[in-house]
């Protein structure tokens, strides 16, 4: 079930723990963005352009991230950060050349 925030809760809980969710996000408050910042510089691979400064500037020319955060009570345990698909479904325009 999907609750007020688009939040959707797993059913498995850790034994001891909290269950994990899952929930998408257009602009988190300041907080996650802090966590998520925290998470990507942790995460070995990772690179700057995961980073949510990275989407504040790529915001100037029109990006709009999509953060899908997964959690586990209020730790911010995994995560993806992607661009919201263009076309007739979204109703996003890409300008022509």
């Amino acid at each position: 079930m999907i609750d007020r925030e688009h939040r959707i809760p797993t059913l498995m809980p850790r034994s001891g723990g909290h269950s994990l969710t899952v929930a998408v996000r257009a602009h988190p408050d300041l907080a996650v963005l802090a966590k998520w910042d925290a998470m990507v510089a942790a995460t070995p691979q990772s690179d700057v352009t995961q980073l949510s400064a990275w989407a504040r500037l790529r915001s100037t020319v029109g990006y709009a991230p999509l953060y899908v955060l997964v959690s586990r009570g209020i730790d911010l345990v995994a995560g993806a950060s992607r661009r919201p698909s263009a076309g007739r479904r979204t109703g996003i325009r890409l300008p022509s050349k």
